[in-house]
């Protein structure tokens, strides 16, 4: 099958998105027409196969783009009922066919497909619906234009009249064209489950036909005159679309109009089975709640589209009801969800606004948090349910659009910090700041806004009053100029709160020009507390805010008095006050929402003590004697009208404050420590065979971990790997491990990890030795000679067995004490078996390595010996680009096409790359080896059949089609042999492996997103690679099931 372009009009549609996910999967490629409403959105998704256009009326729009290219058209757009008046709804659906067919034709495209409707068998008022009548696709109902507008006020007699009158435009015009080879698919009514490829709707009101399931799922029948009981699922009707595509050439005598219907089932029928199918749906209406049909409804006879579309056998209408109302309860339940208010939360990594986060979604609101581009890549790799992050790089100047999409209240915490920018910049990122995020707000509709300002606006920015025993509320103001703060550009302290005066008298001046902003600002204290837990913790003391000052008293000094004088608030009463804001009465001139929020006046010789008192393990902390004192009665902040209208009740005890903040900063200290010392000289370990698929895994656990990593790779791979900057990996270019130098490779390296061997099939069996057996002893002699130690091994499970696995499904119990028994000679007389030679080779090798290690006692080796290791690929080195450097996983891309590996290339032992990555780096921490402490490491998941595999990934990714069915599979040949990996667990400290469910559910995701890449960048073979995998093996397969069978008869 070639990679023909399909245009398919009203993408977006129920029916067209199940007709865009087949035509995908069949291997065409698609453009999709879509009106500029969605068109922003959705042409930025990358879907392999996949393109959009803007056509916002198919009835006048020129199609020339939209055409380009093209082989086949699929008209599936329609007018919903009530979605225009009768006129309109002639003109969407007439002249929008006739405009397709037309510019098709004048682009010289004849294959065209045109979905119409049942309902065109019928006069458009359905009134025979009931007589019990036979219909099939010769069939014709008769209208015309001013019949439909004569019925109107009737919208399913203005949907079914326009369908039919387009549909007899269709015919005449092809009659005029016969060169035209058009097909129309008339379906009965249709539901189903969405298509997964495109966004599932966002309302009831998108819902298409399945608004009449919706009824069913939320109590009601739909009404027999509205919905008859003529039923076929949407992945039928997908199904003869793509189909017809195939057929023989239309002529007069092949008129192909095809009448596609599963059977009649009443909705009674339909509650009744998802009733007993989904018994968590408790909203359906009661049995005796249906009213029943009028008569014996009209049979339509599908027989032909069956056989010329070959449709096989259709969903039956129970099963399309079960998955539509599923879905629809799926939905439900998101919608609900999405009822939620969203809020925009600036600067969402700061230390207050992580408290802010954390309490709106605690109280149920829905966050999106602005971060700069350093940020965003890895906090939007995060899985925080009620949290997404848009990025964000300068609040003063971006276009916040797409952040405030959507947005109910906006909290602009973001603020810079002191000493972080010269005084221009701070007042620019302050004011600028500020009247940017609030003129977009008040631009996109959204009046409620809460504001971070400061206590210091309550005083002049030099803080001057600060200890006159003033008491100051919320009403009043510190005075200062740009010219000031600038002035004073010295002070990083009165540059931060000059500028936070400056922002906030920019903030109440813009509302008092568009009082309708429902505005409040927050001017907390000295905010202090813990780290919130939704968020990263500082990595830094650079990042502490103003936690600082606290980081100074952990570490042996108290802040000075005139940086931090004594007004305390915790911070997670400030995010109280932020959240308790959003339910506050609206802003008026007369109810200025601008609050004071302290807690009390602490001292920093009282905060130590209650410190020294409470966390006796910190003993860090400054004398009581070395505490100067305050200059003069520091000011009062009153909070009274806070804690009143904000409802904060009492705040949290200063004391407390301290206590659970050093608490957070002596465990932060404890763990930067540890980091430093790791990073301080981080151990370099060699991995050879890098680019391998387990080695892959293994590199990125280091890293993560903390090594610093050199990979060997061929000089076939090593120009394009070398440009690659991944911190902590390095390459190194070995053509040859069995043969080359590798002086220069094992230059600073600590551990060399020996990870690369021959896959089964790539060398004969005297190659595939000596690459084995030679390339393991070659570099562990280097190493030796190098004065390094610490090897690692990969090995393999084969090693407990014979190469020929004979014993297999003998129901044996192996340890990592167990070996199988073969020698070069048998190895090469078993060269046809290309798993016996890999076998036998690895074999060898470790029998080699342990030989060596025998006679040099002082090296400290490990060997791991995992299962059949299967698992998605590792992120940080180019995924695999073709189906031939799969590596093990090789067997999944058999079983994502459709076919089981056979038991004897792929017994059911099952562990995941990411658990024997973790075995490897494990090792290097382990003990020394000595003859009591032989390191040989059997590691195994645990026994887990294909079938098994099959099902989990079915269940869990149902957009996979392609998985072979349960009854394919052939089951083993006997009770699997048992791995016994308890001791590598224990050793090693593995815990629990990753279950087989989960490797196979990730594996076959990241093959599937693979198989749509490689199809998308190599279209001329996408038609041959679903059955390249089974083709490629089937010799092989049929050879070792002969040998594998004839031995276990033996």
């Amino acid at each position: 099958m070639s990679r023909q372009l399909v245009l398919v009009t009203g993408i977006t549609g129920f029916i067209a998105g199940h007709v865009t996910e087949r035509l995908i999967e069949r291997g065409y490629r698609v453009r999709g027409t879509v009106r500029s409403t969605k068109y922003q959105q959705l042409s930025k998704q990358t879907i392999p196969g996949l393109e959009f256009t803007e056509v916002n009326d198919l009835a006048t729009d020129d199609l020339t783009q939209a055409l380009k290219g093209v082989s086949v058209v699929m008209h599936v757009a329609a007018p919903l009922p009530g979605k225009a008046d009768a006129a309109g709804s002639i003109k969407t659906a007439v002249e929008g066919t006739l405009n397709v067919i037309r510019q098709a034709e004048k682009a010289g495209i004849t294959k065209i497909v045109v979905t119409s409707t049942f309902g065109n068998m019928f006069p458009p008022s359905l009134e025979t619906a009931y007589s019990g009548v036979k219909l099939t696709d010769s069939d014709w109902g008769v209208t015309t234009k001013e019949e439909v507008i004569a019925n109107a006020a009737n919208p399913f007699y203005v949907y079914f009249g326009s369908k039919n009158l387009a549909e007899r435009a269709l015919w005449d015009f092809v009659a005029q064209h016969p060169h035209l080879d058009v097909t129309s698919i008339n379906p009965g009514f249709v539901y189903g489950p969405y298509a997964k490829i495109l966004p599932a709707p966002g309302s009831q009101g998108e819902l298409g036909s399945n608004i009449f399931n919706w009824m069913l799922l939320n109590g009601s029948f739909p009404p027999a005159g509205m919905a008859p009981p003529w039923v076929v699922d949407v992945r039928d009707i997908a199904k003869a679309h793509v189909a017809a595509i195939k057929l023989p050439r239309f002529s007069p005598a092949n008129t192909k109009r095809f009448l596609v219907n599963g059977s009649n089932f009443e909705w009674s029928e339909a509650a009744e089975a998802v009733r007993k199918a989904v018994p968590e749906i408790t909203t359906l209406p009661a049995a005796s709640a249906y009213g029943g049909i009028p008569g014996p409804a009209a049979i339509l006879d599908s027989s032909r589209a069956k056989k010329e579309l070959q449709l096989g056998e259709f969903i039956p209408p129970a099963q399309t009801f079960i998955d539509t109302l599923k879905d629809l309860n799926r939905l439900r339940s998101e919608w609900a969800a999405k009822s939620q208010q969203l809020v925009l939360v600036t600067g969402i990594t700061g230390f207050i606004a992580g408290h802010v986060t954390e309490r709106l979604i605690e109280q149920g609101y829905r966050v999106r948090g602005t971060v700069r581009s350093t940020k965003y890549q890895k906090l939007s790799q995060q899985n925080i349910p009620g949290l997404e992050f848009t990025e964000v790089n300068d609040l003063a100047t971006d276009d916040l659009t797409e952040a405030l999409k959507g947005v109910s209240v906006v909290m602009h915490v973001a603020a810079p910090l002191p000493g972080k920018a010269d005084a221009a910049g701070s007042i620019k990122t302050a004011v600028d700041g500020t009247l940017n995020v609030v003129r977009q707000a008040e631009k996109a509709g959204i009046t409620k806004i809460v504001v971070t300002s400061t206590f210091g606006n309550m005083f002049p920015p030099s803080l001057e009053t600060a200890y006159s025993g003033v008491t100051l509320t919320d009403s009043d103001w510190g005075v200062t100029t740009k010219e000031q703060v600038i002035a004073n550009a010295a002070n990083p302290f009165y540059v931060y709160f000059g500028s936070k005066n400056l922002a906030e008298r920019a903030l109440w001046d813009f509302v008092a020009k568009h009082p309708h902003l429902d505005v409040t600002s927050i001017n907390p204290g000295f905010v202090y507390g813990p780290y919130a837990k939704i968020l990263p913790a500082p990595g830094s003391d650079g990042e502490l805010g103003s936690n600082v000052f606290n980081w100074m008293l952990l570490n042996g000094s108290y802040p000075p008095a005139g940086m931090a004088p004594p007004w305390v608030v915790d911070v997670r009463d400030i995010a109280k006050a932020h959240v308790a804001a959003i339910k506050l009465a609206p802003y008026s001139p007369a109810n200025t929402k601008r609050f004071l929020v302290n807690g009390s006046n602490f001292e920093w010789s009282e905060a130590a003590e209650a410190v020294r008192k409470a966390v006796p393990e910190i003993t860090t902390l400054p004398a009581a004697s070395a505490y100067g004192g305050i200059p003069g009665p520091a000011a009062i902040l009153d909070s009274s009208r806070a804690k009143k209208e904000l409802s904060l009740d009492d705040f949290i005890p200063p004391a407390q404050t301290f206590i659970d903040t050093l608490k957070d900063l002596n465990r932060l200290r404890s763990e930067w420590a540890a980091k430093a010392a790791e990073k301080s000289s981080p151990q370099l370990v060699l991995v050879t065979g890098i680019t391998g698929f387990i080695a892959g895994h293994v590199t990125e656990r280091l890293i993560e971990q903390g090594y610093r990593v050199r990979g060997t790779v061929r000089s076939t791979k090593y120009q394009k790997l070398s440009k690659e900057k991944i911190a902590g990996l390095e390459f190194t270019e070995v053509n040859d491990l069995a043969t080359d130098d590798l002086t220069e490779a094992l230059k600073g390296v600590s551990v060399v990890m020996h990870v690369a061997a021959p896959l089964p099939g790539k060398a004969d069996a005297a190659g595939s030795i000596k690459t084995a057996v030679d390339g393991t002893l070659n570099v562990v002699r280097q190493a030796e000679k190098a004065g390094i130690t610490k090897v690692v091994v990969t090995s393999t499970f084969g090693n407990m067995f014979p190469p020929s696995l004979e014993t297999a499904y003998s129901g044996v119990k192996l340890t990592d004490s167990d070996w199988g028994v073969t020698t070069k000679e048998e190895v090469i007389a078993n060269a046809a078996n290309p798993f016996y030679v890999y076998f036998g080779s690895k074999n060898l090798a470790e029998r080699a390595l342990w030989d060596f290690v025998a006679e040099h006692p002082h090296l400290d080796v490990a060997s791991i010996n995992p299962g059949f290791v299967y698992g998605p690929y590792a992120k940080i080195l180019p995924a695999p680009g073709s189906d031939s450097e799969l590596g093990s996983n090789v067997f999944n891309w058999m079983l994502l096409n459709g076919s089981y590996p056979p038991a004897a290339m792929a017994p059911p032992w099952v562990v995941d790359v990411r658990d024997i990555a973790k075995a490897h780096v494990a090792a290097i921490k382990l003990a020394p080896y000595s003859p009591a402490n032989t390191k040989r490491f059997l590691v195994n998941g645990s026994n887990f059949e294909w079938s098994e595999a099959a099902e989990a990934v079915r269940k869990a990714v149902p957009e996979i089609k392609t998985l072979p069915e349960a009854s394919a599979y052939g089951g083993i040949p006997g009770p699997a042999a048992i791995l016994d990996s308890s001791r590598a667990k224990k050793e090693l400290g593995l815990d629990d492996f990753i279950p087989p469910a989960q490797t196979f559910i990730d594996t076959l995701k990241d093959l599937n997103r693979l198989r749509s890449e490689w199809a998308a960048n190599a279209p001329a073979k996408l038609s041959e690679e679903p059955k390249q995998p089974v083709k490629k093996f089937s010799k092989l397969r049929a050879k070792i099931r002969q040998i594998f069978v004839r031995k276990l008869r033996v």
